[in-house]
């Protein structure tokens, strides 16, 4: 499936594509002022859709392709209506971030077992683990910089700066361990 939108510098819509049929298509209305002074992207009823067959992934990538463009015009908030019995397109937008902020953060942290024996281990991360998972954050702040979380983080994150953060006790932050290599 190919997740494809049109052309032009008014575009605001997306649709998806496979086998050169139609699937799905996902488009709104730009509003200035929408929800305070932030221009917003409204998408009606009739503004989307997808085919039974696969619909959870074409809403999930047609939506991913639609922020990217939405992002790039300064359009920041998102609102779409979906009908309240439609369980399914409703979690899916709501595991696109439609609703849902810091779910890890009321996890329960306790190892994980496979097969019946713990094989993976959770722990805070202290200041001197810094150069250990430098990496894998500066991989987290790419990801939740892309569509379609858009949850700007700091880019520029060293070494020196993670240990710095991790040395102020009111700051946490938790790695999962795999006989003892960060993941």
């Amino acid at each position: 499936m190919q997740s494809t939108g049109g052309s032009g510098r008014n575009q605001t819509g997306v649709c998806a594509i496979e086998n050169g049929n139609l699937v799905g298509f996902l488009s709104g209305f730009p509003i200035d002022n929408f929800f305070g002074n932030a221009k917003g992207m409204y998408c009606p009823l009739h503004a989307h859709g997808a085919i039974k067959e696969n619909r959870i992934s074409i809403y999930q990538r047609m939506y991913q392709k639609a922020a990217g463009i939405w992002v790039e015009k300064d359009i920041f908030t998102h609102a779409i209506t979906l009908f309240a019995y439609d369980s399914e397109t409703v979690d899916t937008f709501f595991w696109q971030g439609f609703g849902l902020r810091c779910v890890d953060a009321i996890a329960l942290v306790k190892p994980i077992t496979v097969n019946g024996a713990e094989k993976y281990s959770i722990h805070r991360i202290k200041p001197s683990e810094a150069n250990r998972i430098n990496s894998l954050e500066h991989k987290l702040v790419l990801h939740m910089n892309s569509s379609p979380i858009f949850m700007p983080a700091y880019k520029n994150l060293t070494v020196e700066r993670l240990e710095k953060w991790l040395a102020d006790s009111g700051n946490y932050m938790w790695a999962a361990f795999d006989n003892q290599t960060c993941w």
